[in-house]
């Protein structure tokens, strides 16, 4: 997967950096951006309560976009605690118990393993299974069945896959598949009485069976999605399960899996909005480590509708400007991410229908999701084009916050570049000049510093994707940039050498 890099080139360009997602206030900061801050929307189960400090370190490990560390766990609730009940609940979320702490001879593959003991991991069944592989493992009774997949296993998957199994017994096989991740793919001898450990680069047992293991999670996770209406912390693990398992795993022949993909990221991207910057980020970098894996791997075979992304882009919030900046903020991060690896920047026109149907039919009879549910599932859609979207991108563009108009500019920049060699180069010149238009109309109405430097940023970031803008009109925005080499200082400096850059590029 690409990695993340602070700034974007032409050719798909590079990830934006999610740390600007980590702050949620409007306070007017050298970069508009304050610290984070506030409550967000009420869980309303159980699953919707934070991702603990376990989670975020693992998520951190396997991010995609190699930012640096949140800090403090989010707290996902339906307000922010007091001070005494904020140490509580921390001290709670860092409670961990030694899977065989009554056990003198720890020594099984288990025996370091720490669970975190929510809901799930409380349940007395739970930790007797993982008790019982780790003995089968350790004693050389661990029979293989299909495909040498430990037979074990393979009533693991058969649980999770069945439709008559209920909710609350596929989430128990999900927290168990989750809790076993690490174990190798053959059993470690113990050495001398001590616990076992495998060496860095040993292979993983489930990653290495994963092709057969992708389709039924994926399933649990969607169902999980619109039961508990939240990005709770059991999906997001998952989540972050599967984006570390082999891209190969993905089958390509699978037209129901690629539908169940596409639906688990289109209902993540309108969860993923949180008030809270590090729960944002942490929830926009999920996203883009799963697109990273499986958009090189499916293409155009991984069904995305970009009407999702476009009403994000359109969001507003009447009273509320941190949260319509944040869905704005979310929905650019995202497109990014598309535009970064290679898929398209519109719907396709003849996708006049929602891919593998509307999501109610991949659901098991009885699913509490069908609950939420609308009462009639049409299968209908209308495509989203190129001149929507990016018009969409030149209205945030506008926007009178940094935080929205500064990775716009970007977005904007790359998604100009994508049209050039596609089906829809034909509206590329219309939006050249709808842009133009923009910008030298805001390099003649505001002469004010504080104009000049949002001209500047917006000229260096657009013309670093798409290079070609400066060169409109006899390069009069180039022009313009160059003449205010003198006339700046610091970043407005740094914004027209990077703009001369580009130009000579």
């Amino acid at each position: 997967a690409p990695r993340a890099t602070t700034r974007g080139g032409g050719g798909g360009g590079g990830y934006l950096p999610s740390q600007a997602l980590m702050s949620s206030s409007l306070s007017q900061g050298a970069d508009d951006l304050g610290s984070g801050g506030g409550g967000g929307d009420p869980a309303p189960h159980a699953l919707g309560r934070a991702h603990t400090q376990s989670s975020q370190a693992h998520s951190q490990s396997q991010s995609s976009d190699g930012d640096a560390p949140d800090g403090r766990p989010a707290q996902r609730g339906p307000q922010q605690p007091e001070e005494g009940e904020w140490q509580r609940e921390q001290q709670r979320e860092r409670e961990r118990e030694q899977l065989f702490a009554d056990d003198p001879e720890r020594v099984g593959e288990l025996a370091s393993a720490t669970l975190e003991m929510d809901a799930l991991n409380k349940e007395p069944l739970v930790q007797l299974l993982l008790r019982a592989v780790d003995q089968v493992r350790q004693r050389g009774l661990e029979a293989r069945g299909e495909g040498g997949m430990p037979v074990w296993m393979g009533r693991l998957l058969d649980t999770l896959s069945s439709s008559s199994a209920t909710y609350t017994t596929r989430l128990l096989v999900a927290r168990l598949v989750y809790d076993l991740r690490n174990l190798p793919l053959e059993p470690l001898e113990p050495a001398g009485g001590e616990a076992a450990s495998p060496a860095p680069g040993t292979k993983r047992l489930f990653a290495d069976h994963a092709r057969r293991w992708y389709k039924p999670l994926a399933r649990l996770v969607l169902e999980s999605l619109h039961a508990n209406g939240c990005f709770h912390y059991l999906a997001h693990d998952l989540l972050q399960l599967m984006g570390s398992w082999p891209a190969e795993a993905v089958d390509e022949a699978d037209g129901e899996l690629h539908a169940l993909l596409g639906h688990v990221l289109e209902k993540g991207m309108l969860l993923c909005n949180d008030k809270r910057g590090p729960v944002l980020a942490e929830n926009v970098r999920t996203l883009k480590l799963l697109l990273g894996r499986w958009a090189p791997r499916l293409g155009a075979k991984l069904p995305l509708r970009r009407l999702l992304i476009l009403k994000q882009l359109k969001a507003r919030s009447k009273g509320d400007e941190a949260r319509e900046v944040q869905w704005r903020k979310a929905a650019l991060h995202l497109l990014n991410a598309l535009l970064a690896n290679h898929l398209p920047l519109a719907d396709d026109e003849a996708a006049t229908t929602i891919p593998g149907g509307h999501w109610t039919r991949l659901m098991p009879p009885g699913s509490p999701a069908l609950a939420n549910a609308p009462p009639a599932a049409s299968d209908a859609y209308t495509p989203v084009g190129p001149t929507e979207l990016l018009d969409a991108l030149l209205s945030c563009v506008k926007h009178a916050r940094k935080a929205v108009y500064d990775p716009a500019a970007t977005v904007l920049g790359q998604a100009l570049a994508s049209l050039g060699g596609s089906a829809a180069a034909d509206k590329l010149p219309a939006c050249e000049e709808n842009v133009f238009k923009y910008l030298s109309e805001l390099s003649m109405s505001d002469y004010t510093q504080a104009g000049t430097s949002r001209l500047l940023v917006l000229l260096d970031h657009l013309s670093e994707g798409y290079p070609r803008l400066l060169e409109l009109r006899g390069r009069l925005l180039a022009v313009w940039a160059r003449s205010k080499l003198l006339e700046v200082h610091g970043d407005g400096r740094a914004n027209v050498l990077r703009c001369m850059t580009h130009a000579a590029a």
